[in-house]
């Protein structure tokens, strides 16, 4: 009498990897003769996607391999009967998932059609796996806020050992912050995320394309109370029956490294970095753990990268790096703020202008301001405020070139010997503090060679080879802006002359100085200084003594410094008499 025979199945290979053959073995034990017209063998592979609407659901489901094997039947006598199919499997197979949005199963159907009699039928999960995969493990440094931290905002920064990690293996990584004085530690979490999208027409429940939080794996790193710029590390492993990441045609698993802080009551997010989580690193294992530096140690790498690249000097100690172009010294560095905050700051210093010089930003007050200028470009002139004792120096120094690189930068302020570029952020990135340093170079150059075109004052301008000829022979260095001779030397003593202004612009005296080159005390000096000091009043000029300096002032001012250099000897002269007697005086150094 016929019976329905048992049936094992066996699968070559236990865990079928897309792109390969994929063995069935079905094995039936017949207890008596039985009739089977013909044995099936088919594999089924699903995707079914369910996002929750309101109090339902709306479902979607797709086919991703779908293979039949038809064989002839027989009567089976009493015995075992073995019948076997090969399935070659897409390539592109998503590995199997029970996720709580998304199902991908497999399936083997095993049938034995009996005439008259219930089918011998089974259905066996099949657990399809993942390609294997030898993925590079490079490490990376991530950001959340390309550039760098913005003025008052909170700023995070992420470095990884790899991005590539296997269950039971271990993400390892440091985090640092800046801008971060209210936040009271820092949570390292894994966390996966289940993606669903979907075309589908409104009778089916519309398009979908939502991201839904599926696992979570907490961690907290030693000491995580973070502290500005400094480098927190953490090292924490993955659980062993964590699923790996996949793409199918409905829906992914995607795994994110994600960095929080924690205020008084509540969690911020702060950065989130995909990873890959693959079934196994293989024989190469886990990559050593090298991990690239973030927070304050990143800005410092940077920093000597630049400047080495750009060819910079770079002082560690300080965390600066600075260079000199002409007359002009160039400092780079990060500084802080007023509010707190930290910016990157380009200090371009020179030689002082003399030409009472000033640029800061454009404010309200400025409409009520008589010593505003314009230099005449338009974009400047509106996010700035200028001023100069004549416009025509400060449109000579601040030419087109010079204006658009200033604008560039997010402030900008100097004075008569200096300005000052930044941007509201403190750059770690090479390739951001690389640009901002090249703009640095270039208008530190720019200011060199406006330094050369600034003229002298217009009541001037008919006097000044006078001037150059006069400093060629004390070797000082001339100021145009007033004008001046700085660092002249008559004799063996240091001499300057300046131009003195009135409030409105009116050249006033011409002051000669002198230094004594020692500290004196001005009520010590010798009765001989004293007479030598009042031979010079007779001319009607008062001369001033101070502890290192002997100054007289020549009114008006004069446009020929050689015809006053009887009087600038005699000063020099009285240098020598205070010096002999003051020297010996309480204030000596």
């Amino acid at each position: 009498m016929r019976s329905r025979p048992d049936l094992q199945v066996y699968f070559r290979p236990g865990v079928p990897i897309p792109g390969r053959t994929f063995q069935v073995d079905a094995r039936f034990e017949s207890k008596s003769e039985t009739p089977v017209d013909g044995v099936s063998i088919e594999l089924l592979g699903t995707e079914l996607v369910r996002v929750p609407r309101g109090k339902s659901e709306a479902r979607h489901m797709r086919t991703h391999v779908h293979l039949r094997s038809e064989q002839p039947g027989k009567v089976f006598s009493p015995g075992t009967h073995v019948y076997s199919a090969m399935f070659q499997l897409p390539a592109n197979l998503p590995p199997r998932h029970a996720g709580r949005y998304t199902v991908i199963d497999y399936t083997v159907e095993v049938r034995a059609s009996i005439p008259w009699w219930p089918d011998a039928v089974r259905k066996y999960d099949v657990p399809v796996g993942r390609i294997p995969e030898n993925p590079a493990t490079a490490p990376g440094v991530f950001v959340s806020r390309k550039g760098g931290p913005a003025a008052g905002e909170l700023y995070a920064e992420l470095s990884l050992a790899s991005t590539v990690v296997a269950p039971a293996g271990h993400v390892v990584g440091t985090v640092a912050l800046m801008n971060a004085s209210k936040e009271r530690g820092v949570r390292i979490s894994l966390v996966g995320y289940e993606h669903v999208f979907v075309n589908a027409d409104f009778w089916a429940g519309g398009n979908i394309d939502e991201m839904r939080e599926v696992y979570r794996y907490n961690f907290a790193p030693q000491g995580s109370k973070p502290r500005e710029g400094e480098a927190i590390p953490f090292r924490f492993a993955v659980p062993p029956t964590i699923p790996a990441s996949f793409t199918a045609q409905m829906s992914s698993l995607i795994w994110v490294v994600e960095v929080s802080t924690e205020r008084l009551l509540s969690w911020r997010e702060m950065l989130r970095v995909p990873i890959t989580i693959v079934p196994s690193l293989g024989a190469r294992g886990e990559a050593p753990a090298l991990v690239p530096a973030v927070g304050r140690a990143r800005r410092s790498q940077s920093f000597q990268a630049i400047a080495e690249r750009l060819g910079l000097v770079y002082d560690a100690a300080a965390e600066q790096m600075h260079t000199r172009i002409g007359q002009v010294h160039l400092l780079i560095a990060v500084e802080a703020r007023a509010d707190g905050n930290l910016a990157t700051v380009a200090t371009i210093s020179w030689p002082a202008l003399g030409m009472n010089f000033r640029v800061a930003p454009s404010s309200w007050t400025d409409a009520f301001s008589r010593a505003e200028i314009e230099v005449g470009i338009e974009h400047f002139d509106k996010k700035f405020h200028v001023e100069s004792r004549f416009v025509e120096q400060a449109r000579a120094f601040l030419d087109a070139a010079f204006c658009d690189l200033i604008l560039g930068f997010d402030e900008a302020s100097g004075s008569d010997d200096n300005l000052s570029l930044l941007v509201n952020v403190a750059l770690s990135d090479a390739e951001a503090l690389a640009s901002f340093t090249d703009r640095a170079v270039r208008a530190a150059a720019l200011a060199n060679a406006a330094l050369g075109r600034i003229p002298p004052p217009p009541a001037f301008e008919p006097h000044e080879n006078n001037w150059k000829v006069y400093t060629e022979k004390l070797g000082g260095r001339y100021e145009a802006g007033r004008p001046a001779i700085v660092d002249g030397t008559l004799g063996l003593e240091r001499v300057s002359l300046a131009t003195e202004w009135t409030s409105d612009n009116q050249p006033a005296a011409t002051e000669i100085r002198v230094d004594i080159g020692t500290r004196i005390d001005p009520a010590a000096i010798s009765p001989a200084a004293h007479t030598a000091k009042e031979a010079l009043e007779l001319t009607g000029q008062p001369v001033l003594i101070t502890e290192d300096a002997v100054i007289l002032r020549v009114v008006p001012a004069v446009t020929d410094p050689q015809a006053i250099e009887p009087t600038i000897e005699s000063l020099v002269r009285l240098s020598h008499l205070v010096r002999g007697r003051g020297a010996a005086g309480p204030f000596r150094s």
